[in-house]
């Protein structure tokens, strides 16, 4: 199990623009690219730039947290459980104009809909492709 350092995100115009990068120990990446997530273990390759927004996230710099599972749910819902039990849950939603939309949230066990995200993880594991 890798710690993860950081969380950095990134919304492209588009209906499905959001990418999101969690930066783990020893130089390596996973990468949600809206879809599908790819764990990247080169470390001279640099994916994080400018462009890209860190999460503000503080429990990362005062715990040791590790990512304990990733599920999907129909391709519509992705979550990544964290070893302190936060859940970094990727949400599709429709806005307005009836376009389709990727979000994401860091949801608590604190958090009133907590349990009823919980029992949408009781899906599909994650496929995780090295890249």
């Amino acid at each position: 199990m890798k710690k993860v350092k950081a969380i950095y995100y990134l919304v492209k115009e588009g209906h499905y623009g959001l990418r999101i990068i969690l930066e783990l120990e020893d130089s390596e990446y996973l990468y949600f690219d809206s879809y599908k997530f790819l764990l990247k273990k080169n470390k001279k390759l640099k994916l994080i730039t400018s462009e890209w927004t860190k999460l503000d996230y503080p429990d990362l710099e005062k715990d040791n947290i590790y990512i304990k599972e990733i599920k999907e749910d129909d391709t519509v819902a992705y979550f990544i459980r964290f070893s302190n039990n936060d859940i970094l849950h990727i949400y599709e939603y429709v806005d307005g104009l009836e376009d389709w939309f990727l979000d994401f949230e860091i949801v608590s066990p604190k958090n009133k809909n907590y349990d009823e995200i919980i029992t949408h993880m009781n899906e599909t594991w994650v496929n995780i492709i090295t890249w």
